[in-house]
């Protein structure tokens, strides 16, 4: 953390006769005055200001299919679901909004964020050789979204709301990787259990403050300065989705060994 000490010194006099310097934080006889300071750490403003932490899934090595010598495609299905983001809040502590701490993502223009149906859309990545240097094919598949968030008064005693959320504008909490469309995203008790599938740690710090899911969905921006907030990301390929690859050129007689990559990008406005 980095931190910037402030001293602030402030001087005394006193036209009193004599020879005397005062010790400090003692009394002195005839004293003549002497030093006064006042310190103390000024914490610049950084991490702790901004509440979310940010997870990229683990790589994964053992998406293995057959393919016949000749043929140009082949099918994966995926065995155990694949996280690829996360995005939570650091402690389960809600906070405060304000501006400046909106969730806003980007997967190199790798998926369709105007072809959303109920939580997921077309992912489509290059794929490449093992030294990653050579494009061999293409990779298709149904990518899944979701996110939620809940809103108090941070008393505690008022009326808390428990949200599934969509993001069409810039500045919306998790912009770029939500559906646009309010109708082709999921609910809250639909987001949760999809997190369950993939990521179990995505709600481990979410807290409900009590709140009351009426299957709602909504758009935040994290900045009602009225308003306690916590919330929770997440993003990835769900259990039996199928992984179509398209090979540039048909097997030969050697095995394939693939890679295909997504980058992530994460801001805050």
């Amino acid at each position: 953390m980095k931190k910037t000490l402030i001293a602030l010194a402030v001087a005394a006099s006193a036209a009193v006769s004599g020879t005397s310097m005062a010790a400090v934080g003692e009394w002195t006889p005839g004293g003549e005055g002497g030093s006064f300071e006042m310190s103390g750490t000024l914490v610049v403003a950084g991490a702790d200001a901004n509440p979310w932490e940010v997870k990229v899934g683990p790589n994964v090595t053992n998406l293995d299919g057959k393919i016949n010598q000749g043929d140009s495609e082949v099918k994966i299905t995926v065995a155990n679901a694949v996280p690829v983001l996360g995005i939570r809040t650091h402690s389960d502590q809600v906070f405060w909004g304000k501006t400046g701490i909106s969730p806003q993502i980007n997967y190199g223009g790798k998926i369709d964020l105007d072809s959303f149906s109920r939580g997921k859309t077309k992912l489509e990545l290059d794929v490449t050789d093992a030294s990653s240097s050579k494009k061999i094919g293409t990779m298709t598949t149904e990518f899944f979204t979701g996110a939620v968030y809940s809103l108090g008064d941070g008393t505690g005693n008022a009326y808390s709301s428990l949200f599934g959320m969509w993001a069409s504008d810039a500045g919306d909490g998790f912009y770029g990787g939500l559906p646009k469309d309010r109708n082709e995203a999921l609910r809250y008790s639909e987001v949760v259990s999809k997190f369950n599938e993939i990521d179990t740690s995505l709600l481990a710090n979410f807290n409900d403050q009590d709140g009351t899911d009426h299957d709602l969905m909504s758009r935040t921006s994290f900045d009602s300065k009225g308003g306690t907030f916590s919330g929770a990301y997440g993003s990835g390929i769900l259990t039996n989705e199928v992984l179509n690859i398209k090979l540039d050129n048909p097997a030969a007689s050697q095995d394939i060994e693939w890679r295909a990559s997504l980058p992530v990008t994460v801001t805050f406005a």
